[in-house]
């Protein structure tokens, strides 16, 4: 890990450039750093497991703290700690901090977690960030379970591009009615019936009546044209 590791020149040459001391980024990721410990703090005290994930761990090992263009905090947990997490912020009393969820914010529409200032504004180009209840610097809170890749990947892209349209309804009660009837949908039977029937798709294709239609489409359209064709070349 060391070797992959900036040296000292190459780091300040790389946040002069992008993140200079002053700049609203550098400002940005300093709030970050001490919200980070702040939350650190909260894990401990609870003894919930968490751990440095994405741009922010590979900051951590390669530059020895942020990468000098990034501007968000990215940790993750397992569901059952991130469960104890998120009970402790809903119901902790603070003047700068918050959870953001689609517990606590019915604008938001991410099924992972904010730690968020309360106050003060990202520097994010997030089409919602003006219909959201807080737009302070925040930390990336994910979770890792146990769950089927491919159909959890469906599941999430069915979801994003649906409520994707909602950023685009100016109007504030029909806009949050809808978010919250998708935020249902997926929570229940609607995405169960689509993972339901990737499955009875899989199952199918793995059945012994697929692969006996599957040769026989293979006869018909390739192996019989082609033994036709040697037939009559050879004649």
């Amino acid at each position: 890990m060391k070797a992959n590791c900036l040296t000292d020149k190459e780091n300040m040459e790389l946040r002069n450039k992008f993140c200079p001391e002053g700049s609203k980024l550098r400002e940005s990721q300093m709030e970050l750093f001490k919200m980070l410990l702040v939350l650190a703090d909260i894990c401990k005290e609870h003894k919930i497991q968490w751990w440095l994930s994405s741009g922010t761990l590979l900051g951590a090992a390669r530059h020895q703290g942020f990468i000098p263009w990034d501007d968000d905090v990215d940790i993750v947990m397992m569901k059952e700690d991130y469960k104890r997490l998120e009970k402790v912020l809903m119901e902790m009393q603070s003047d700068e901090y918050v959870l953001q969820s689609l517990k606590t914010d019915v604008e938001y529409i991410n099924v992972f977690a904010k730690f968020r200032k309360k106050t003060g504004q990202d520097l994010s180009i997030d089409r919602r960030r003006n219909f959201y209840r807080w737009n302070g610097v925040f930390v990336d809170i994910f979770t890792i379970e146990k769950n089927n890749y491919t159909v959890t990947r469906l599941s999430k892209v069915i979801y994003h591009n649906i409520q994707h349209l909602t950023s685009y309804i100016q109007v504030k009660w029909l806009r949050r009615v809808l978010i919250r009837f998708i935020q249902i949908l997926h929570a229940t039977q609607f995405f169960d019936i689509v993972k339901e029937s990737f499955y009875s798709l899989m199952a199918y294709w793995y059945s012994t009546d697929f692969l006996k239609y599957f040769r026989l489409i293979l006869w018909l359209t390739i192996i019989i044209p082609n033994l036709k064709r040697k037939s009559e070349n050879s004649t």
